[in-house]
């Protein structure tokens, strides 16, 4: 935005005038030409959206309402730049993070003026620094703006119902919201009705992907190693509902999963979550996971969580079991473990060390076991 508006400004010192959205398009390029990755960066996203929502929105949304005063036509001016520039923001920012400001339009009717003050603030600090008393006082009123800026955002987020969390959108359905954005504004230029066709197919496109997500949240059933550093965690999902046999960790705390897991709870649309600790004497038995003393049953599958507590069956014994899941460095070889649990497939969690890893897959190579490693290679994923 910043190399947006210096291009402006260096064509309005030469006396050329260009187009905007020109303007946007080219300094968008020069920035993509020095860093291409550039381009998945959220923030560069997000700051052309906004850019571009208030340039091709705001105009439109400030002639909605006519002023009575000048003070009245300021409000209304920071409103309508909020509103053009959400509009824009809102389907990006419920793809990435699953949530929307409710009170957008509070927070910037302080935030938008405090921010332009500070730009000024800011200049002046720059050119001023090396006066060594002016730029003293100038940096605590730029350190003041900046404390009371992050505290009328902070007061805005605690109030209630600031933010409405748990929102999914697909990518199908983000990009469909672009094209409705676009022909409701073309429809609303050019008052033609045709544009009113791809507007009603796009409402039905939205309409299908919320029901496609639906059927496939119903029909989800599926079992995950979640990669958590030094912890273990198997997750079993049911429709809308998930089981997670965990460490006494995460069982006491779950917070520590809340992050790896969030994106995909949200995805699946889970509605309901228990814990079961790894180490609990109790079965646990539900319409879809049976757990006890380690070992497991789902889907028509079984398997067993290796602890330290456990105890390998009597030599020459053998149990047919589809998956072995080995916690916290367990000091069994392989070697070992195929002829108590033979055709298993091994699976190392996150909670053992890079070295234990290593050593097991080596060992699985020699004995053509199948064996994953989720330290090294991420969480381990079954859909069934």
């Amino acid at each position: 935005a910043s190399l947006m508006f210096s291009l402006i400004t260096i064509g309005k010192s030469l006396n050329r005038q260009s187009h905007t959205y020109n303007t946007l398009a080219a300094s968008a390029f020069i920035l993509l030409i020095m860093n291409p990755g550039m381009l998945y960066d959220l923030g560069f996203q997000l700051s052309y959206a906004a850019v571009a929502g208030i340039v091709t929105f705001q105009p439109h949304i400030r002639k909605v309402y006519t002023p009575v005063n000048k003070v009245a036509g300021y409000i209304w001016d920071l409103t309508s730049v909020s509103i053009a520039a959400q509009l824009i923001t809102a389907p990006i920012s419920v793809y990435y993070f699953h949530q929307f400001p409710n009170y957008f339009l509070i927070a910037n009717l302080i935030a938008i003026p405090l921010s332009g003050v500070m730009i000024y603030t800011g200049v002046a600090f720059i050119f001023l620094s090396i006066i060594p008393f002016l730029g003293k006082i100038i940096a605590v009123i730029l350190i003041a703006q900046i404390k009371i800026l992050n505290a009328v955002v902070s007061f805005v987020e605690g109030l209630p119902g600031a933010v409405s969390h748990d929102l999914y959108l697909s990518s199908l359905a983000t990009i469909a919201l672009f094209l409705l954005l676009f022909s409701i504004l073309m429809w609303y230029l050019q008052k033609n009705k045709a544009w009113l066709f791809p507007v009603l197919i796009l409402c039905l496109l939205l309409a299908s992907d919320y029901a496609a997500n639906a059927f496939r949240r119903m029909g989800n059933q599926t079992m995950i190693v979640q990669s958590i550093n030094r912890h273990s965690a198997v997750i079993f999902t049911n429709g809308q509902t998930q089981k997670i046999i965990a460490d006494s960790a995460i069982v006491e705390n779950p917070q520590l999963l809340k992050y790896s897991t969030d994106s995909y709870r949200i995805r699946a649309g889970i509605r309901t979550i228990s814990y079961v600790d790894i180490a609990g004497i109790n079965p646990v038995e539900s319409d879809f996971l049976y757990f006890n003393n380690g070992f497991f049953s789902f889907e028509g599958k079984r398997g067993v969580v290796l602890t330290h507590a456990m105890k390998l069956p009597a030599t020459g014994k053998q149990i047919k079991v589809d998956y072995v899941i080995l916690t916290d460095n367990v000091k069994y070889r392989l070697e070992k473990l195929v002829n108590c649990f033979p055709g298993a497939c091994f699976i190392a969690d996150a909670s053992n060390s890079v070295r234990k890893c290593k050593t097991w897959g080596q060992e699985a190579v020699a004995l053509k076991l199948r064996y994953y490693s989720v330290r090294e290679s991420g969480a381990w994923i079954a859909r069934f």
